[in-house]
């Protein structure tokens, strides 16, 4: 992966669109659409990292008089992909149209297409890339939401929630809501219709009766005859339905019919492969190949060569509330609680990128069982044994996984004690931190064992705060500081809490505890509603609040006679002081192996700032990167590689960082590329190296060309001399000497113009 560059890491399973162009299969989510060509079982992964502009597609369809893929979002925005060239057409996303400006479906007539939105019908021409027309159908000229748009020789018409409209494809004033008239004689009058098709002398409509599961009618169209029900709901939802070459398709919650312009049943599975089908859409290519788009198996295509179910690698699911990562091993809470606190009591289970692979960890069975885990809040990756990760859940207490070993801790077989505020028998935790000795420092809320350290050989030692936090609140996040302290942020505007254990953990009678708040001498947050609690590399200890960051510089002072206070740091902007991010919300604060600062906010996106916070390197936000969302829930660094993992309300987006582990000697220096080809556009990175390493670049002569220090184990340089001029053809010398200058190596790059 490039430096600099992005990825996403979105969920390719569920995928509710689907649609075709010559041979190839295109298959949208919610997230992304990724193409599968016949010909070579090639894949391409389609999302905001290259080709689109958003998140939260809601429709799909391709246009072959002008080679365009047309892709269609919930917020109103339009992406245009003609001849793999993307350009975005936002005017419905930007318009002060006050109501719902979902792309609902999209329909192809020549080089025209038509949207179906919450407030009418949009029409767009390919050829210029722009909105021709737009059509408000409702009584006196009101929005009106269009399910679907269909289009034959004499008429143009409109599915709705209260019928079928149409209108004269000729008329000249489409646009007048006066030349629209509801269809009469329909299958059920003032019920929402989803689809309405003509195929062949047929007329087909899904009506989605809202109580009832839905009902596929069709009827002779010349001369007409009575509706007769095609398909009815046999207890599964009714999902889409698609006119194709010589087929009309219905898939439905568990089956995928083909049926003749007469109502004959060509086709009826209910299993791909010997697995069953949950597909929320259907289509058909040239060649007669059926197109699936399956809730949980990605894109199923039936077709001469044979079924295959095919799904980019990716996390089931695109929830992602926290994550933990150690080198190359990236573990996600899926999240499990509203604004309140209250379980959502999902069950989304437990996944994560080990070796570059995504993989889903089974529920087992017997003591291994976890199909009754609820609610995944937190998680953390055992340093000293990476392959033991921690899962905090809203219900079942703590899972850790080791493998195929599975264990449930909860007040049956631990410390950790059920809440006293609920009802519901269940063991609350939100938070979970592994210190250096790979002690697991868990946070138990509605308890008065509020904290709780499990040792590498599972012995529990419980605290009480009893005199300082009750049994009635929440406990967050928690961090165990490398000076031995343990930090946990308590929500709800309450502040921070801090452990000194002293060094026993097992012996309560020498711990000393400090609440901390905005008092002066006490903490001096700037709010106390704390949201997260990070150390970066010199021990300081940087806190994330409702109005922006504070750092506390001598954390050992929190436990001196004076007390101890954070301080916010003050910036200059445009030649006034003010203080950094004070009107941000801060989600998470992470330490890359530069030590700089990775922040996530609520809604401004995230920013990557110097080690002490004083320049502002990155803000990545949805309008300016590929990140999918400004509303960032956590980030993760696999430091080994240096590519962070932003964790967003859409799904997990990754960039490649430049800074990454080091090492305490310089023994081999790694370049790449080396060498560098005259078409490489990219930054030279040199890996290998101490923290803060001095680099310099020489040319074969000894002249100086370049030097820098290094972003932890790691130095980028782009080719360019001090005054920004490339360097010519040649071989080039790179000297790295660490900090105190008892380390020392040197390599070379090779580099071509």
């Amino acid at each position: 992966m490039p430096l600099q560059s992005w990825r996403d890491h979105l969920p390719y399973g569920r995928v509710i669109a689907v649609t075709s162009a010559g041979k190839t299969a295109y298959a949208a989510t919610r997230h992304s659409v990724f193409s599968y060509h016949l010909d070579d079982s090639s894949v391409e992964r389609i999302s905001k990292v290259n080709k689109l502009s958003d998140t939260g597609i809601s429709a799909m369809n391709f246009n072959s008089d002008q080679n365009t893929l047309v892709v269609g979002y919930e917020n109103g925005n339009v992406d245009l992909i003609r001849n793999g060239a993307p350009f975005n057409l936002a005017d419905i996303k930007r318009s002060s149209i006050l109501a719902d400006k979902r792309v609902n479906n999209i329909t192809m007539v020549g080089k025209l297409a038509y949207l179906a939105t919450g407030f009418g019908i949009v029409v767009i021409d390919l050829e210029k890339q722009e909105i021709k027309d737009t059509y408000i159908i409702g009584p006196a000229g009101a929005y009106k939401e269009v399910n679907h748009v269909e289009q034959d020789d004499s008429f143009i018409y409109a599915a709705t929630n209260d019928g079928i409209m149409k209108a004269a494809v000729n008329d000249p004033f489409l646009a007048n809501f006066q030349v629209w008239t509801s269809m009469d004689n329909l299958p059920q009058t003032g019920a929402p219709y989803m689809f309405y098709y003509h195929f062949q002398n047929h007329e087909f409509v899904l009506v989605d009766l809202s109580a009832e599961l839905g009902t596929v009618y069709f009827r002779q169209a010349e001369p007409q005859g009575a509706w007769e029900v095609l398909h009815n709901n046999e207890e599964t939802y009714l999902w889409s339905m698609r006119k194709a070459n010589n087929l009309m398709l219905v898939c439905a919650h568990n089956r995928a019919r083909g049926y003749s312009e007469s109502g004959e049943t060509i086709f009826d599975n209910e299993v791909y492969t010997g697995q069953s089908i949950w597909p929320f859409d259907i289509a058909q290519m040239a060649d007669g190949t059926i197109l699936l788009g399956d809730r949980d198996r990605g894109l199923i295509t039936d077709g001469p060569q044979g079924v295959y179910a095919i799904k980019p690698s990716g996390p089931p699911f695109f929830n992602a509330r926290r994550m933990d990562a150690w080198n190359d091993n990236i573990w996600v809470a899926s999240g499990g609680v509203d604004q309140t606190w209250t379980n959502n009591f999902d069950k989304l289970g437990f996944y994560g990128l080990v070796a570059e692979e995504w993989a889903a960890i089974e529920a087992g069975e017997g003591s291994n069982d976890l199909t009754s885990v609820n609610d995944i809040m937190n998680v953390a990756v055992d340093p000293l044994v990476n392959s033991r990760i921690a899962f905090g859940s809203w219900e079942e207490g703590v899972v850790l996984i080791n493998g195929t070993e599975r264990t449930i801790y909860n007040a049956s077989n631990s410390t950790l004690k059920n809440s006293t505020a609920h009802s519901y028998v269940s063991c609350m935790v939100a938070g979970l931190n592994y210190d250096r000795n790979g002690n697991l420092w868990i946070a138990n809320s509605y308890s008065d064992r509020q904290l709780h350290a499990m040792s590498p050989q599972g012995e529990f030692t419980s605290f009480s705060f009893q005199s300082a936090l009750g049994s009635d609140k929440v406990m967050g996040e928690v961090l165990a500081a490398q000076n031995g302290y343990v930090w946990m942020v308590v929500p709800r505007s309450q502040g921070l809490f801090v452990l000194n254990p002293n060094g026993t953990i097992t012996d309560p009678g020498d711990d000393d505890f400090r609440f901390l708040t905005e008092e002066e001498g006490s903490g001096g947050l700037p709010s106390n509603d704390v949201y997260c609690v990070e150390e970066d590399l010199d021990g300081e200890i940087w806190v994330g609040t409702l109005e922006g960051i504070t750092v506390f510089y001598s954390p050992d002072c929190i436990f001196s006679n004076e007390g101890c206070d954070a301080q916010q740091i003050l910036i200059e902007q445009d030649g006034n002081t003010q203080i950094l991010l004070a009107t941000e919300v801060i989600n998470v604060i992470k330490i890359d192996g530069a030590n700089r600062k990775w922040i996530g906010t609520q809604g401004s996106g995230v920013y990557l700032l110097s080690e002490d916070g004083l320049n502002e390197i990155h803000h990545f936000t949805a309008q300016n990167s590929p990140l999918l969302s400004n509303i960032v829930t956590d980030i993760a660094i696999n430091q080994a590689n240096g590519e962070v993992f932003f964790a967003t309300d859409a799904g997990i987006i990754a960039y490649q960082g430049t800074a990454t582990n080091f090492v305490t000697d310089i023994e081999q220096i790694k370049v790449f590329p080396n060498p560098v080809t005259p078409d490489f556009e990219g930054v030279i990175s040199i890996d290998g190296l101490a923290y803060k390493t001095n680099v310099k670049i020489t040319d074969a002569a000894g002249n100086l060309v370049y030097n820098m220090i290094s972003e932890g184990g790691r130095a980028v340089w782009d080719g360019r001399r001090f005054d920004g001029e490339k360097v010519s053809s040649g071989v080039y010398l790179v000297f790295a000497t660490n900090a105190d200058g008892s380390a020392k190596n040197v390599g070379k790059i090779a580099i071509i113009r």
